[in-house]
């Protein structure tokens, strides 16, 4: 009988100690998901989205070129989270990462690459209560997107400073040489020279000044979107500034052709 007592006790003394253990497991569980590489294209980021009754807490480590906003929020009833992760590939177009997560009531977890003008999910988890989440990823530059990136011209009819910048230094230079040119053709043509006269060459130089500026333009624009495509990896124009001086230029192309029309250049071509 004292035997069978003593196994009795020793039999609940393994059964606490297996619950007590358990209970200890299920405060300390730790779940580990190793992702797959995430390629992005610049100007896209990994977004992590999350929500729960109760407050996620997070904690993340990422290279110092890596840019990780966090959002957080209560609606509802309902926690809210919000993680972007922006690598700066001009530094480096590889990098890895964790994010670790950890709430009392259960959580949803989705991941999403987003770029300018759309979204795409990768994966969602379902996380238990009480679980430690580690999130390793790794993310890289999108070889396969060395391409012309369209989002990036809208809106397209945005003019950079830049594209201003040859008119303002041309535009006086060829100004200059118009009137020391009028001058002299006053001189030149004495009793012949009137308005219409002073008014076709102004055309004239307006026109060239145009067709130089647009010149720097282009070669700007073809400049700048090789350099994005060495740096970035991918070829961004930016068509703003383009489509202004190919206007600008059109338009005094067409006037400059009028007045050669209508015979206003006799005089300032003729031989002296």
């Amino acid at each position: 009988m004292k035997a069978l007592i003593a196994m009795l006790a020793l039999l609940a003394l393994v059964v606490v100690g297996i619950s007590l253990a358990s209970v200890s497991a299920q405060e300390q569980v730790s779940i580990e998901i190793r992702g797959e590489r995430v390629p992005l294209a610049p100007g896209e980021a990994l977004v992590v989205k999350l929500y729960g009754r109760e407050k996620v807490t997070t904690v993340y480590s990422f290279p110092s070129y890596v840019r990780v906003e966090l959002t957080e929020s209560f609606s509802q009833g309902l926690f809210y989270s919000v993680i972007t992760v922006r690598p700066d590939f001009s530094i480096n177009k590889e990098c890895e990462g964790e994010l670790i997560f950890r709430s009392s009531t259960p959580f949803n977890l989705t991941l999403t690459k987003m770029g300018t003008a759309s979204e795409r999910i990768i994966k969602t988890y379902a996380c238990p209560a009480n679980v430690t989440l580690r999130l390793l990823t790794s993310l890289g530059l999108d070889e396969g997107l060395r391409r012309l990136d369209v989002s990036a011209l809208v809106p397209i009819f945005d003019v950079d400073p830049w594209a201003i910048i040859p008119y303002a230094i041309f535009t006086p230079l060829f100004g200059v040489a118009l009137l020391l040119d009028i001058k002299d053709m006053k001189r030149r043509k004495a009793g012949k020279w009137d308005l219409i006269d002073s008014l076709a060459l102004t055309v004239k130089y307006l026109f060239y000044a145009s067709l130089v500026s647009l010149l720097v333009v282009v070669l700007w624009t073809l400049g700048y979107s090789i350099y994005t495509l060495l740096v970035m990896g991918t070829a961004t124009i930016k068509l703003g500034g383009l489509l202004l001086s190919l206007t600008a230029s059109s338009i005094m192309g067409l006037i400059y052709a009028v007045a050669h029309w209508r015979g206003w250049y006799e005089l300032i071509d003729e031989e002296d």
